[in-house]
């Protein structure tokens, strides 16, 4: 069998590292990844290999006219072509094989290609995807799988809400030459052409699930991971750990090396520490210094009483004496380091930078102390430098595009120097601002909603801590695929060294409160209930209040809470119910999230209107919009009991019986693990987390974004059987 490795990357996240070298010629443990990659096809008899360039291409094959036993083809590309493109432009090579690999060069893996193979010719498919199963699966492609061994559905970097399974797609495929038929254009990928076309038309993907070890190379951290897993022998590679035995490696009686470790070729060392978990490249000189856990690349010279811990250091770099380079920190390749300077944890130094003596560098991963927590992005620290907020405008103008609106809480004056930093920075990077001061949250997505800006970022204290929330054109918080990106920026160092850098605009505007106002006010015009409204004043004025309430309305920035006469709660899921009915009545039509109970459904049936549930990520989604104001959706409330003189209470009389009971359950063992043994249950339905039918009810089970936790919903006619659903699957869960 014949073999095409992926190898045109340009590895972009693990810079400095490729700043001049492909993503697949980054060195692990003394060997380049796409080295690594051609002794795996080698122990499993694949001789015959095609290597699809673009990046720097030239480098790779200088790196491979040394291979022996191998036959090496090149193929390059002028212009990126996409994953499936690179394949089909090796036709020429794969021409005469009724079956052939496709493999990744910048990935490491020690799995049995023989029994993959094997299984795809047992199955007799036109594709065959070696799968794996991962703790974290948000950077992947995760497959979710039938009994028959088929793929019945793909999720493409997922949010926590959309993992449905642990196993993931390693990008290593087993194909039929009958799989061009499938590619519609010269530039096509497999996840997004190949596969869905294939399925559309009812052609099976099988799923092999792969045994053993494979690392994605795609940032710094998978980098020093992955690292450390080859030192510590999880992953079984060839000709590597040999390291202390090679014939030029002398280590003095005056220095310590710690396993697991690995020296390179030609190293001096002299009175040195080398802790466990260090690579020490060809070349590098130690005299009276400490490595830790760290990598040093060819070529380093570390002078006398400095200390690199948990870092990256590129090749031919010079760290002068007294220096300190913390933690998680990355050098690149060429950087003069001053003596007694400190390099702060968390630090990228690009190429070829002179560190002057003396000096203190601190992270300029500024960023990075906004963390993403459910629909916000949160400082953590609570007391970030502005620069934190600096990198989010940063971000907001990388995803927003054209325009950007900026606005904090009324409730909290000391935000403004964190909302004007947000505004510095998305003018920095190049988008037009519109200040929109000090307003709540509902007139600012109306704002952005009504004067068609690219986005907005909204900036709000939650129990001490500083909330970011980005929002797109539509009012509503940003889909998934924006906020991976804005997390990749927010993990980048902030830059001026673009000559072409071309500022945007900073404008205030004004009355865009009062236009909001006038919304609601015209929307409760002629309204007359026995309810008594308060909460929000601009909407609490806007309603007559009866002489004598039968029930009571009290409207949050982010939520309703309806009372009977007694002063007594109805539940929330009561109040979403209501609300879904009377927006579904008055418009023939309501979309709602997943996670509203099927009641709704149900209402929709008997009383003629139509239900969509839909997510954020979905084309539907600014649909939600209604449901996401609670100004707009009290408003359509109270329209429908002044219109039809009835209270809320007889609304809620009207909807089917049910009961719900929700939970918070920890769990060992992974979310994603977890998810995956609920997908193989009976009557099991994916949406925003898995619904499962059982009896009388049904359980909606939500993994948690930033805790190893599931959120359990159940819901059935009545509370007894609700509670027994719940507490079945807590015990589940919590048992397994």
């Amino acid at each position: 069998m014949k073999a095409v490795i992926m190898a045109g990357g340009m590895g972009t996240r693990l810079r400095p590292l490729t700043y001049d070298k492909p993503k697949p010629l980054v060195e692990l443990v003394g060997k380049s990844c796409i080295l690594y990659i051609l002794d795996l096809l080698k122990a499993n008899g694949i001789t015959d290999v095609c290597v699809t360039l673009m990046y720097l291409g030239e480098r790779i094959r200088e790196e491979l006219s040394t291979v022996c036993d191998m036959n090496i083809f090149y193929m390059t590309e002028n212009e990126p072509l996409g994953t499936a493109g690179s394949v089909a432009n090796c036709r020429s090579f794969l021409d005469g094989e009724d079956d052939f690999l496709v493999i990744s060069g910048d990935c490491i893996c020690d799995f049995s290609l023989k029994r993959a193979i094997s299984y795809h010719k047992e199955k007799g498919g036109k594709a065959t995807i070696v799968l794996t199963r991962v703790d974290d699966p948000l950077e992947y492609g995760i497959a979710v799988t039938s009994p028959d061994g088929s793929i019945s559905g793909f999720v493409e970097k997922p949010s926590w809400s959309k993992v449905y399974s642990d196993t993931v797609n390693t990008g290593i495929y087993i194909l039929s030459k009958d799989i061009f038929d499938y590619f519609p254009d010269k530039v096509c990928d497999f996840s997004k052409d190949v596969f869905p076309a294939m399925m559309a038309s009812g052609e099976k993907i099988f799923a092999y699930n792969a045994q053993g070890y494979w690392c994605d190379i795609g940032n710094i951290g998978a980098y020093t991971h992955c690292t450390r897993d080859i030192l510590s022998g999880k992953v079984r590679v060839h000709g590597v750990l040999d390291a202390m035995k090679r014939k030029n490696v002398f280590i003095p009686e005056n220095c310590t090396v710690r396993e697991p470790s690995y020296i390179g070729d030609n190293v001096f060392l002299e009175n040195a520490l080398i802790g466990p978990y260090s690579v020490i490249g060809d070349g590098c000189r130690i005299s009276n210094a400490s490595v830790e856990g760290s990598v040093l690349l060819d070529g380093v010279s570390l002078d006398k009483n400095s200390s690199v811990r948990g870092s990256v250091v590129c090749e031919d770099v010079s760290v002068g004496q007294g220096v300190s380079v913390g933690e998680m920190s990355v050098i690149g390749q060429g950087c003069r380091v001053g003596a007694r300077s400190v390099i702060g944890a968390g630090s990228i130094v690009s190429s070829g930078t002179v560190i002057a003596e003396n000096t203190f560098l601190r992270s300029e991963r500024t960023g990075s102390d906004l963390v993403c927590d459910d629909e916000c992005f949160v400082c953590e620290t609570g007391n970030a430098d502005l620069t934190c907020f600096f990198s989010a405008g940063i971000a907001a103008a990388a995803v927003m595009h054209k325009s950007v609106a900026v606005a904090f809480s009324s409730e909290d004056n000391s935000l403004l120097p964190n909302a004007l930093a947000v505004a510095a920075g998305a003018v920095f990077g190049g988008a037009d601002v519109y200040d929109c001061g000090d307003c709540d949250l509902n007139i600012f997505r109306f704002t952005v909603r009504r004067f068609g800006f690219g986005g907005g970022v909204y900036i709000r204290s939650d129990n001490g801590r500083v909330s970011v929330l980005f929002l797109e054109s539509d009012g509503l918080y940003v889909r998934r695929e924006y906020e991976r990106k804005i997390s990749q920026f927010l993990s980048l160092p902030i830059k001026n060294d673009d000559k072409n850098r071309v500022a945007g605009a900073f404008r205030k505007i004004s009355g865009h409160d009062n236009l909001y106002i006038k919304k609601i006010t015209d929307l409760l015009r002629r309204i007359a209930t026995d309810c008594a409204v308060s909460g929000i004043r601009y909407f609490a004025d806007a309603v007559p209040r009866p002489s004598e309430p039968k029930e009571y309305l009290h409207i949050l920035s982010d939520g309703l809470v309806f009372q009977n006469s007694m002063h007594e709660a109805y539940s929330d899921d009561t109040v979403r119910c209501v609300a879904a009915f009377c927006i579904g009545k008055i418009s023939g039509s309501v979309c709602v999230p997943f996670d509203y109970p099927l009641s709704v459904d149900e209402c929709a049936k008997k009383y003629g209107f139509t239900v969509r549930r839909t997510t954020l990520d979905d084309p539907e989604r600014s649909n939600l919009y209604t449901l996401c104001d609670p100004c707009l959706t009290a408003a359509a409330i109270l329209r429908f009991m002044s219109d039809n003189g009835c209270c809320f209470s007889d609304i809620a009389a009207m909807l089917p019986k049910f009961s719900s009971r929700h939970r918070d359950v920890s769990v060992s063992g992974g979310r994603a693990a977890v998810m995956h043994e609920l997908s193989t249950e009976k009557d099991c339905e994916f949406s925003d987390g898995i619904r499962i039918r059982r009896g009388r009810g049904s359980v909606l089970i939500v993994p948690h974004k930033n805790a190893e936790s599931l959120r359990v919903f159940a819901e059935a006619a009545d509370a007894e059987t609700a509670a027994e659903i719940c507490d079945f699957y807590v015990k589940k869960l919590k048992s397994r």
